[in-house]
């Protein structure tokens, strides 16, 4: 959001982060009927041939990147801010035109407001074992 809503309503800040972080806590822990959900959302997913199960592999691919130390041990939303300078020197390596000036990391990313959506080492076990697919497609385990 923008650096002024940050400052003047919090509260809503976090109510908004908390919704988000709780929905995708929501697509881990029950990957099968949150695309039946998104399905009766979006129902021109389900118009294409291979519309769900594109719909199916995206979800898994994603919920595989989100199995990081960073969530895992913290909470999902949780960055290290660490590696946001050498993230942003790549985008303004090979993203950004050529007089773009480079902004500050710590006006880009906080962990203020994660922190209350975990999971269980069992629920991420079992994001492990539903993700074992898409692992298998990176050539992880």
């Amino acid at each position: 959001t923008r650096p002024e809503i940050v400052e003047k309503n919090p509260e809503l800040c976090q109510k908004v982060v908390d919704s988000v972080l709780g929905c995708y806590a929501h697509t881990l822990r029950e990957p099968q009927s949150s695309l039946e959900l998104f399905a009766k959302v979006m129902p021109e997913v389900g118009l294409t041939r291979g519309g769900m199960e594109s719909a199916r592999i995206a979800q898994g691919l994603t919920q595989l990147a989100t199995q990081r130390p960073e969530a895992i041990e913290n909470s999902l939303g949780w960055s290290d801010l660490d590696k946001i300078p050498g993230m942003i020197d790549l985008i303004m390596e090979f993203g950004a035109p050529k007089d773009a000036v480079r902004p500050d990391p710590a006006t880009l990313v906080t962990n203020r407001f994660v922190g209350n959506v975990k999971l269980t080492p069992e629920e991420w076990a079992k994001v492990k074992e539903n993700t074992s697919e898409f692992a298998a497609y990176l050539g992880e385990s």
